[in-house]
Order: C-alpha cells, then structure tokens, then sequence
C-alpha cells in the first residue's frame, strides 16, 4: 500500500486548478491521449472551459471529470482535492460539518461533497459477507431545530450494522453452524404419533 502524501505535501502538488486538470490527465489517458471515438491522439485543450478536451480529427469533446465522481460539478478541482485528502487518509474519514468548515463551502456542498467521496470509495470488487455475520441495531435520538430540551422535537435515526465474525488466527470467516433439527420438536412429533 502506497503512503499518503503529508498535507504540505499534498497542497505543494495540487496547489491550482492547473496541476489538478495535470493529475487527471495523466492518470485518465496514461499513454497519452486517445479519442474514445476515433481513436486517434491529436488533442487541443479548449481554453474556455479548461477541464474539456477536443479531439482535432472528430472534434468529439471529452471532459477530464467525466465518468468520476467529479462529473458535471461546478465546484473547482481544488475544492474536490482538498476534500478528498481528508476523507481518504483520517481513519475516521471526515464528517461533512469539518469540510464546511475547511472548505468554505455550504453545508448543503459538503454533505454532497462527503455522499459522493465516500460512495467513490467502495471497492466496487468486494465480496458480500460471509459465514457468521452479526447485525444489531440502534437508535440515535435526533432533535430539530433550535429548541434543544423541548420533548415534541425530539426524532430518532436508525442505525443498522452488520459486521463479519472471522477467526483471529487464520483470517477467515467463521462459517455458518449447520441446522440441526430441533430437539424438542423432535419429541414432541414422537409423543404425537400412535
């Protein structure tokens, strides 16, 4: 696993609009340019609208965001970098209140900011759980608006989680115990018959 970038470091290479649209590039189109159309390689940057790029043969115009989390967003590049940093190096990741702060962005910004973040960050890969798997759930009471002790205003979330039981030792999933049939169901079909 790669090391994060320290936060000085990371400001120092993603400190513009330019070096993110650089960063994109080179990780969409490694090898260069490649026209998804024609494929051919001659590319001119439209200077209007600096994350789009034309191919010169087609004129087919491609965005540097398009197909990632970023797609169709007004929001700068330095904003969506700034807020990804945080969000995949903290171990708690980062709550969308932080990032307002941080950001200076609406809290309506960094909640969709925070949705989409961490909806890019599931292994699309991963396997469903398996063996013993425990879910509980739990209740967290909410309140609205400004009146704090106020009963009436009290709502309440449910919180639902699951979480797969392995074995310390070898890593693997503790598997599911097999059925057995009921003992006292057992019996009492017994007593039941003639």
């Amino acid at each position: 696993m790669a090391k994060a970038r320290s936060l000085s470091q990371f400001q120092k290479a993603f400190s513009d609009e330019a070096s993110c649209v650089a960063f994109l590039f080179k990780r969409r189109w490694p090898d260069g340019f490649v026209c998804s159309v024609c494929g051919k390689r001659r590319v001119a940057g439209l200077k209007s609208r600096p994350r789009l790029y034309q191919c010169l043969d087609c004129g087919r115009q491609t965005s540097i965001t398009a197909g990632t989390t970023m797609h169709r967003s007004r929001l700068p590049l330095t904003a969506w970098f700034r807020a990804a940093h945080p969000m995949s190096t903290h171990s708690n990741g980062m709550s969308a209140r932080h990032l307002e702060d941080q950001l200076g962005v609406t809290c309506k910004t960094a909640w969709l900011l925070t949705q989409k973040l961490r909806r890019s960050m599931v292994d699309p890969d991963r396997e469903p759980l398996e063996g013993v798997v425990e879910v509980d759930q739990t209740e967290i009471p909410l309140r609205e608006g400004d009146a704090v002790l106020e009963p009436g205003n009290a709502g309440k979330i449910l919180v639902i989680g699951a979480v797969e039981v392995i074995f310390r030792d070898t890593n693997q999933a503790r598997p599911r115990r097999k059925s057995t049939p009921n003992t006292s169901t057992r019996v009492l079909a017994a007593s039941a018959s003639p």
